[in-house]
C-alpha cells in the first residue's frame, strides 16, 4: 500500500477548486436540507436558460428560488456549474461571513 507524505495531504486547494468544493458542501448541507423540509425537489436549470428565467416573474424556477431563499441575481443552476462570481454570491447567501 502506498503512503502519501503528510505535506501532500495538506496541500491547499487553488481558489477556484476551493470555491467549487465549498459550494457543493453548502448545497448538500444547507440548500438540500431546506428543500427537504419544504418538500421541494431541486431541478436545476442550465445556465443559458436560467439567465433568461431571472428576467421573467413566472419562470419555471421562480417559485423554487423564492421558497428556498436562492440568492437574487444567481442563476438557478447546480453550484458546480456556476461561474465563480455567482458561486461567491451563492455562498454568501447561505453562509454569511
Amino acid at each position: 500500500m502506498l503512503r502519501r507524505r503528510k505535506s501532500e495531504r495538506t496541500k491547499p486547494l487553488p481558489p477556484s477548486k476551493r470555491l467549487r468544493v465549498e459550494a457543493q458542501r453548502v448545497l448538500k448541507e444547507r440548500v438540500q436540507d431546506i428543500a427537504d423540509k419544504k418538500g421541494i425537489k431541486l431541478r436545476f436549470c442550465n445556465l443559458k436558460e436560467c439567465e433568461n428565467h431571472m428576467q421573467i416573474l413566472d419562470s419555471p424556477c421562480a417559485n423554487i428560488r423564492t421558497e428556498i431563499g436562492w440568492p437574487h441575481g444567481v442563476p438557478f443552476v447546480h453550484p458546480h456549474d456556476l461561474p465563480n462570481k455567482a458561486k461567491i454570491g451563492f455562498l454568501e447567501a447561505y453562509e454569511p461571513g
